[in-house]
């Protein structure tokens, strides 16, 4: 790295040059394709235990099928894809069943499940509350400073309604806009959903800065609880 007056210069040559100009930021032409450089390069492959693969839902729905091959069920899903989404979209919940899988329409514009009213929403959490998997875990936090938090979908159930009765004493209604400005902590995952269920507008802005952001893994309920 170098600098000196009027100029900023991280390893010249190498494409990354800022110059600074009568109090302005100007990036250099030294940018094209054939001049960066690449960050991270990652070929590691991290396989799921047996485990996994065989209580995966995916896993007992390929059996259904009468595969004991992924791979062969994979081509079969291929040929046969509005059986197979047909099939997927039955494990969600329908306020109403559609009546279609899939329609053409004007190509390349196309419908699916046509005729089905649905609530990704309501999917993602409400669904859950009155089945065993309530007391399942819906997130994994851990934060950068190696605090950890499980949260159950009962939890996470009471800490979205407890914002949304706290939105619509402050008069939030359908249509009004909403902006979101939170580190990525759990309070930020609960609020999306109360948000989206009062308005129909929201903006979401991450907070990058200190502290850091937390990572946050979504778990999916096992096919025992269904």
């Amino acid at each position: 790295m170098q600098s000196h007056k009027g100029i900023w210069s991280s390893d010249p040559g190498k494409g990354l040059t800022v110059i600074w100009k009568e109090n302005h930021l100007v990036m250099s032409t030294n940018l094209g394709f054939e001049n960066t450089d690449t960050i991270l390069v990652e070929d590691r492959v991290f396989a799921p235990s047996s485990d996994v693969v065989n209580n995966a839902n995916i896993t007992t729905y390929m059996k259904s099928k009468g595969f004991d091959n992924y791979e062969d069920f994979y081509q079969w899903s291929l040929a046969h894809r509005y059986e197979y989404w047909d099939d997927q979209a039955k494990e969600l919940h329908w306020f109403e069943p559609w009546q279609t899988t899939f329609e053409w329409t004007n190509k390349p514009f196309f419908k699916w499940f046509v005729g089905g009213k649905f609530n990704i929403v309501y999917n993602c959490l409400d669904r859950h509350v009155q089945t065993p998997t309530r007391s399942k875990v819906a997130y994994y936090w851990e934060g950068d400073d190696g605090a950890i938090r499980l949260i159950t979908y009962k939890e996470l159930y009471v800490m979205t309604n407890r914002l949304a009765k706290g939105l619509q004493n402050l008069g939030v209604k359908k249509g009004d806009r909403v902006a979101i400005y939170l580190r990525c902590i759990p309070s930020c995952l609960a609020a999306l959903r109360p948000v989206l269920c009062v308005t129909v507008s929201m903006t979401v802005k991450p907070k990058w800065s200190s502290p850091p952001m937390a990572a946050i893994v979504a778990a999916e309920p096992s096919n025992s609880s269904k």
